[in-house]
């Protein structure tokens, strides 16, 4: 298992505005040139999950669903925050994190176009159930799930 100093998340006092981006569907994502269409998730690591909670309502959330592992909360106009114990995320993804933002979920109306860019840039990509993500490595300390816009393609 990867210790969590190898994996510096971004902080989460430092997020607010990817959640306030989220929160209100900002159109930049929009205007980058990998064809980005929405950020639509985003998911942090917590040793208590729940100190989240009033920062979600406080953006209009609906009240969260609560499991074991955390909870998810559905914003008011789009996209969820999901919010995971610490020792619930190294269970499920194999390595040790600190409090922090670890994953969002990026929309794209050409995912083949995005994915041809990043890998011209360097960037691996793997594939998953959903789309592809980009591991912690090449997304700034986060992964990064990467899925195709139906609605915009």
């Amino acid at each position: 298992m990867i210790e969590a100093a190898v994996m510096p998340p971004l902080a989460l006092d430092h997020c607010a505005c990817i959640v306030q981006d989220l929160a209100a569907g900002a159109a930049r994502w929009e205007r980058h040139e990998n064809g980005a269409c929405d950020l639509v998730a985003v998911t942090f690591a917590a040793d208590d999950p729940s100190m989240l909670i009033p920062r979600m309502q406080a953006l209009g959330a609906e009240l969260p669903l609560e499991d074991a592992g955390g909870f998810t909360a559905k914003l008011p106009r789009h996209g969820a925050v999901r919010a995971m114990r610490s020792d619930a995320w190294a269970d499920t993804y194999g390595y040790k994190v600190t409090s922090g933002m670890h994953a969002m979920t990026v929309t794209f109306a050409n995912l083949g176009g995005a994915l041809d860019l990043m890998h011209e840039r360097g960037i691996s990509t793997n594939p998953s159930r959903l789309g592809f993500w980009i591991g912690p490595d090449d997304a700034n300390g986060f992964v990064m799930h990467l899925v195709q816009d139906n609605a915009r393609s």
